[in-house]
Order: structure tokens, then C-alpha cells, then sequence
């Protein structure tokens, strides 16, 4: 696929733009952009880095499941290869400074900018929002999970205890205390 090694992981959030402006057929490009979106849908919920191994595993995934005719197949290959190569020229070529930016501002509305500035308050909150985005939850999945959190370390200072000295105990307590005082459902056991 690509030259560099295949245990380098690519950074490229930019890469549906790139798409964007690449010249290719109106279906080739839906077709790119489809093998793309399973691909990184793949490295999420597997858990991997986007890199040259976990494409490949990807698509032999894809050969062994959905049983594709050869030219699809071909033009998935083709749409990793670019997403790769595309993703190493990005590397190279690296965004213009903040003097240099066109005026038009790039819309990220899925990641408000604060949120990387945003690194939480007390250590147990810091280490879970450090956990969420090395999974790379979405931003209102991080904000659900901290407030939840929020509400279990307020209801144990309540109660005189601390977040990092909690035990299972404490959260089922705190669970019971949800669903009969508060109100709220419980969500079923965690397996």
C-alpha cells in the first residue's frame, strides 16, 4: 500500500476533505469514501491504530465476509491505498500557519475547540478523560461519562468518602440509591 512501515499509525482527520478535492468519478469517490468510513469504523471498534497491518486485516476481513466481486474489491484496495498515501502527503506538506489560512473557518462541529484544552479538574477525572479519548470516544460521549462521574464523586463526598478509594460497593450503593431515591433507571450489569 505504502512505503512507510506498517506498525506506523497516520493521523489524517482531514482526509473527507482531501477526498473532496481529489479528481475522481462522482461514484468512485462515494465508493472511497464508504471503504474509508468501514475502515476507521474497523480500527475503532477493534481497537487499533490506523496503520498498514490493520488495512490489511481489514480487507482480508472484508474478502473473507461480505465476498465482494474483484473489481470491488479492487477499488476498496485502491481507496486504503489512497487514504494512505494521501495521508503521508498530508504529513509532508503540513497545514498553512494562522497567517497563512484562507478566511473561511474549517466547521468541526462534531469537537468543540475547547475540548482539547479541557483536561478535567481533580486526578480521577483527568485519568478518565485520558482513558475516553485514547478510545476515542466522541466528545458527547466524553461529556455523558463525566457527568455521571461528576454525580457518583459528588454523592460519595456526601457521604465522606473518595472517588480513588471507591470499591464496587460504593457503586452499586450508588446505583440502588439512583434508582429508588432519584428515580432513575439502572442500566443493566456490565459482563
Amino acid at each position: 500500500m505504502s512505503t512507510t512501515s506498517s506498525t506506523h499509525g497516520i493521523w489524517f482527520p482531514v482526509w473527507s476533505e482531501a477526498l473532496a478535492k481529489t479528481r475522481l468519478r462522482d461514484f468512485e469517490r462515494q465508493t472511497y469514501r464508504l471503504t474509508i468510513f468501514e475502515y476507521l469504523r474497523f480500527c475503532k471498534h477493534s481497537r487499533q491504530r490506523a496503520t498498514l497491518t490493520s488495512a490489511r486485516n481489514f480487507m482480508q476481513q472484508v474478502e473473507e465476509r461480505r465476498r465482494l466481486p474483484a473489481a470491488q474489491l479492487a477499488t476498496w484496495k485502491a481507496a486504503l491505498n489512497w487514504f494512505f498515501h494521501s495521508a503521508k502527503s498530508a504529513t509532508l506538506n503540513p497545514p498553512l500557519s494562522a497567517t497563512q489560512q484562507p478566511a473561511a473557518p474549517v466547521s468541526r462541529a462534531h469537537v468543540p475547540p475547547l475540548a482539547a484544552r479541557d483536561l478535567g479538574g481533580p486526578a480521577w477525572e483527568q485519568k478518565l478523560i485520558r482513558e475516553l479519548r485514547s478510545r476515542h470516544y466522541e466528545w458527547r460521549t466524553e461529556q455523558a461519562y463525566r457527568m455521571w462521574a461528576r454525580r457518583f464523586a459528588e454523592w460519595l463526598n456526601g457521604r465522606g468518602q473518595m472517588v480513588t478509594a471507591a470499591s464496587e460497593i460504593e457503586l452499586r450503593d450508588f446505583l440502588s440509591d439512583l434508582a429508588t431515591r432519584q428515580r432513575a433507571a439502572v442500566p443493566s450489569p456490565l459482563i
